[in-house]
């Protein structure tokens, strides 16, 4: 499946991780939203949301084991 994917597929995909990122930190409002639209414009709306999940689960892990979150509390059993 990814060698049938346009070259442009990957640098929108890796813009949209980006722009999600930037939405994520409270920088750009809503725009993280609009990521499974604009990959939807190259592959499924299902495949878009397939490539973007794990990479977005990640983010929110790394953030909640090293944010204030944990700060009361130490490092979830987990993560060390």
């Amino acid at each position: 499946m990814l060698t049938t994917l346009p070259p442009l597929f990957f640098i929108t995909a890796a813009l949209c991780v980006l722009l999600t990122g930037i939405s994520k930190s409270g920088f750009a409002g809503g725009l993280g939203v609009m990521s499974v639209p604009i990959l939807s414009l190259f592959v499924a709306p299902q495949f878009a949301g397939a490539v973007l999940m794990p990479i977005l689960l990640l983010m929110d892990l790394w953030i909640c084991g090293s944010s204030g979150i944990t700060a009361g509390i130490g490092r979830p059993k987990w993560l060390s």
